[in-house]
């Protein structure tokens, strides 16, 4: 049997990828010029809001923002892991 540890691990990495990822996708596809660009933007922004309130402000301050977004979106990613990681690391030590 794997370790809690890297069982937490890698779930919280897989779900952290895949949510910060698809915000960081929705965020990158808000201009009109952008090749993404369509109505699935909204659901996503909506569904993904948590991780994506401040580069959502910062895409629609600045016109080119991408470093300073790919740097906020690097820190929620970071923050959100961990979050995570701790929450699976807790239930699957309970669950023993």
């Amino acid at each position: 049997m794997k370790n809690i540890h890297r069982i937490a691990f890698e779930n919280s990495l897989i779900i952290s990828v895949a949510y910060v990822g698809l915000a960081t996708l929705t965020i990158f596809s808000l201009p009109q010029e952008s090749i993404l660009h369509g109505d699935w933007i909204w659901i996503s922004l909506i569904f993904t809001i948590p991780v994506a309130f401040v580069s959502f402000g910062v895409a629609y301050s600045s016109t080119d923002a991408t470093a300073e977004i790919i740097v906020i979106q690097t820190i929620v990613f970071l923050i959100f892991w961990l979050i995570l990681y701790k929450r699976f690391s807790k239930k699957y030590r309970e669950e023993q």
